[in-house]
Formats: structure tokens, C-alpha cells, sequence
């Protein structure tokens, strides 16, 4: 999704393109809870990156908890830890939105303190596990982090291309630029490296692209169709995604340590949820052909 013309409706209030594709857990729990924190600081001099880096700090905690407290107090307080990076991470947008410093950077500081974060709670698991079965903890690591990378960048960036086609919400894939600065021109790197990744495993189908644009470039009914269309097509995609989302890998990972052992999140993330992405491919792409003929026709 390059640069273009397209006219679509710029959206500066998520609310309602996130509803309506949105976990339970994200509409009861955690977005509540996120506004109430972005709510409270908009009027101090704390950021949004401070909230971003606030998480990073909150999975680090979790990744202490679970690493060194005694059971099943380390399952409790390593839960609650990662949920609240779960509620941190969704009040830096929010907070952002609020006071009016959304940014392309910003959004690439929140996905590196993510990045950060979980990388640290990935250690901790090794560790862990690493006392039952020794080294080969550290490889399974390792391999269960980068099948969460590419995962949950399969997955976020379909949720943001639906935002994107459906409500005209712009995400780093429109807005992300080269910058004189040398500081912005680092973040845009890590930005497009993100988005090479994003390329590979979450791209729109190019014709479909096409003929989205040209019907969003249109006024009236036939760019409310395509939306309405799209938003058809796409949401049983991503509601069948779910299992990719942070928010059930945290539960899965509390069960896993409920059980006994990180060894049970490591299957789990990197075979089950691996198959669970190949099958959403096979949905997307299904479903991507079904809309780009549904738009032909018209």
C-alpha cells in the first residue's frame, strides 16, 4: 500500500474501527481500564512513550514473577503482571490520541517496547525451563519468540489493514516516511523492517488492492458498498485469527505455568498456533478472491 490518491475518510478516533473485530477481553477488560490511565495522565507531563516503555517494565515484572517466585504465587502475580502490560499498552495509544501526539515514531516505540518486553519474559521462560531439561531450553525458546514475532505481526497488521480498507484509519504502512533526522530516520528503519516482515505474511491481495482503491475513489454508494463488503469478507478472517493475539497467548502462558512449565506455552505457540496461521493464509486468501470478485461484478 504505497503512496496514492485514494479518498478515503481519515479516522482520528479508533473506537469503533477497533469494536467491531475486538477480543471480549479487550471490550470488558483491558480498553476500559486503558481509557481510565489515558484519562488520568492527558492533563500531566507524562507521554505516551513513557506509557509504552511503562510496559515494556510491566512484562518485565511478569518475567521476574514467574521466574523467581514460589508457586503458585508466581503464576498469580506473573498473570496479573502481563495484563497489566496488556492495559499500559493499550493506554499509550489512547493517551496519544487524547493529546493529540499520534506519530508514526510513536507507534514504532510502542511495537519496540513490546518487542522489548516480551524478549524479556522469553528469558525468563528460558530460564525456567532451562532447570528441568537443561540447555535445549534455550533453542526452544527461541524458536517459540520468533514464531510469536511473525505471528503477531501477521495478525496486528491485518487488524490494521481492516482499519485501514474499512474506516480509512492510516497505520506506519501510509504514513511512515524518511526523515532528515537521524534519531527518526533509526525508527523508520525499524519501521520498515516491520513492514517487510508485515509484507510477507499479511500482505492484501495486489489486485484486490487495486480494485479497493478504485472503488474507494469513487463518492457515495459504490465506496460505502466496498466497505461494507470488505468488512464481510474479512471479519470472519480475523475473528478466526484470535488464537494469534496477545491476549490469548497470555492466558495460554498462565495456564502453561498453572501446569508447571513453559514447556507446555513452547508446543503450543510454536505448532499449534503455527497451524493456526497457515489456516488463516488459506482463509484470507479464500476470502480475498471471493471479495475481489464481489467487486468486479459491480
Amino acid at each position: 500500500m504505497g503512496a496514492h490518491t485514494t479518498k478515503i475518510r481519515i479516522v482520528t478516533d479508533s473506537s469503533h474501527a477497533f469494536s467491531e473485530i475486538d477480543l471480549w477481553s479487550n471490550r470488558r477488560l483491558i480498553h476500559p481500564l486503558s481509557r481510565r490511565i489515558a484519562a488520568a495522565l492527558s492533563h500531566t507531563p507524562v507521554t505516551p512513550n513513557m506509557v509504552s516503555c511503562a510496559g515494556a517494565g510491566a512484562a518485565a515484572i511478569a518475567a521476574a514473577c514467574y521466574a523467581s517466585l514460589a508457586y503458585p504465587w508466581s503464576v498469580l502475580a506473573g498473570f496479573l503482571a502481563h495484563v497489566a502490560w496488556h492495559v499500559l499498552d493499550g493506554a499509550d495509544g489512547d493517551l496519544a490520541r487524547r493529546t493529540g501526539r499520534s506519530s508514526p515514531v510513536g507507534e514504532i516505540v510502542d511495537g519496540l517496547c513490546d518487542y522489548v518486553g516480551q524478549a524479556i519474559l522469553y528469558v525468563a521462560l528460558a530460564l525456567v525451563l532451562a532447570r528441568a531439561i537443561g540447555l535445549w531450553a534455550w533453542p526452544l525458546a527461541l524458536v517459540s519468540a520468533v514464531a510469536r514475532a511473525l505471528q503477531g505481526n501477521s495478525y496486528e497488521s491485518r487488524r490494521r489493514q481492516y482499519q485501514y480498507w474499512s474506516h480509512g484509519r492510516l497505520w506506519i504502512r501510509q504514513t511512515l516516511s524518511d526523515d532528515r533526522h537521524a534519531r527518526r530516520r533509526a525508527f523508520a528503519a525499524i519501521g520498515r523492517l516491520y513492514l517487510a516482515v508485515s509484507s510477507k505474511v499479511a500482505r492484501t491481495d495486489p489486485a484486490l488492492e487495486v480494485s479497493l482503491r478504485t472503488a474507494l475513489d469513487g463518492e457515495g454508494e459504490i465506496a460505502l458498498r466496498a466497505r461494507a463488503l470488505y468488512r464481510g469478507y474479512q471479519r470472519p478472517v480475523i475473528a478466526a485469527a484470535a488464537p494469534l493475539s496477545a491476549n490469548s497467548r497470555t492466558i495460554a502462558l498462565g495456564v502453561s505455568m498453572a501446569i508447571g512449565s513453559p514447556l507446555y506455552y513452547f508446543a503450543y505457540e510454536t505448532i499449534g498456533l503455527s497451524l493456526v496461521l497457515f489456516w488463516s493464509f488459506h482463509m484470507q486468501r479464500r476470502a480475498d478472491a471471493a471479495l475481489l470478485e464481489r467487486l468486479s461484478d459491480g
